[in-house]
């Protein structure tokens, strides 16, 4: 599906105006993000619906179970964000199963630490390391 609908999508319509923001954002890992697809100049917006992908995805996010993902009209929420969910979302506005508009993309960064604790045991004795990797 998001294959057939892509030549439509960016051709677009030009009495629909699409936004989409934030262009960029950052998160720490475990934080919820938010990205808006703003629809304009739709005639009867009642038969629109804003589907979601994520670049280099070959899938609508809509379409996938994801209990961390949640879809309203024209928002898209993530939440925990995890270091796999940073890249470039987009969305395709659909009415009347025509495709009539698209977003530009939001790009989501996740940054955070990653812990890892080691125990080595090494003649009876125990000893015990912690290490930290990330950028926070």
């Amino acid at each position: 599906l998001l294959w057939e609908l892509l030549p439509q999508v960016f051709a677009g319509d030009a009495s629909v105006k699409v936004t989409q923001y934030p262009t960029a954002t950052t998160a720490l890992r475990g934080e919820n993000v938010k990205f808006t697809c703003r629809v304009v100049n739709a005639q009867q917006s009642s038969d629109i619906t804003v589907f979601w992908w994520k670049r280099g995805e070959s899938q609508y996010l809509n379409t996938k179970p994801d209990n961390r993902k949640i879809f309203n009209s024209q928002t898209f929420q993530v939440l925990n964000v995890t270091f796999h969910d940073s890249g470039v979302y987009l969305c395709a506005v659909i009415q009347l199963g025509k495709a009539v508009g698209n977003g530009t993309g939001s790009r989501l960064t996740v940054h955070g630490n990653i812990a890892v604790w080691l125990s080595v045991q090494y003649h009876l004795k125990v000893f015990k390391y912690h290490c930290t990797f990330g950028d926070v």
